[in-house]
């Protein structure tokens, strides 16, 4: 995993420099909230296979828009889920670059895009019992979505993640709505 952060770190920059050479009129901020909800998408070793939801909670982010083709998005989104043994507690920090094209149309524009980063995954598990685990890890993380933006500013994006953990890869899905500016 250690080899992915500087293949990772070289793209993001790329895709900065990218933003020279397209059009700057797209460019702004944007702020949204939304709700987000998280699958394992396995866990695996030699005696077992699973895979489990991981709970669902709220999402903030922010964005800005370099042009139609590149943005920068920082998000936090948090995961809850009540087991029959015990509660999670979970939280995911991203920073990432999402690269696609916006569409403009009348009085509405749609960007598909692709997205690569980082990101930085708390949990913490309680055990019916008082007794609790837990981990932290930073990882890469890809994504794919689609944003669709109104002139007078609103907003709704439509996303999916796969965080590429050591030891597990976490599905996280979220939709949210938010005013650019």
């Amino acid at each position: 995993m250690n080899k992915l952060l500087p293949i990772a770190s070289a793209l993001l920059i790329s895709s900065f420099a990218s933003s020279a050479i397209a059009d700057d009129n797209y460019q702004g901020h944007r702020v949204g909230i939304g709700y987000s909800w998280t699958q394992l998408s396995s866990i695996s070793n030699s005696d077992y296979r699973l895979s489990t939801d991981y709970g669902d909670g709220i999402k903030v982010e922010y964005g800005y828009d370099f042009n139609r083709i590149v943005g920068l998005n920082v998000s936090y989104a948090q995961n809850n889920e009540d087991w029959y043994f015990g509660k999670l507690d979970g939280s995911n920090f991203q920073i990432d670059s999402d690269i696609g094209y916006a569409f403009l149309l009348n009085g509405f524009d749609i960007k598909p895009y692709g997205a690569i980063g980082l990101s930085r995954i708390n949990e913490k598990f309680t055990y019916n019992s008082g007794a609790s685990d837990k981990s932290s890890e930073t990882s890469l993380a890809l994504g794919t979505g689609v944003r669709m933006g109104f002139d007078f500013g609103l907003y709704a994006d439509l996303r999916a993640n796969i965080v590429l953990t050591e030891h597990v890869d976490t599905e996280q899905y979220s939709f949210t709505v938010g005013y650019r500016f």
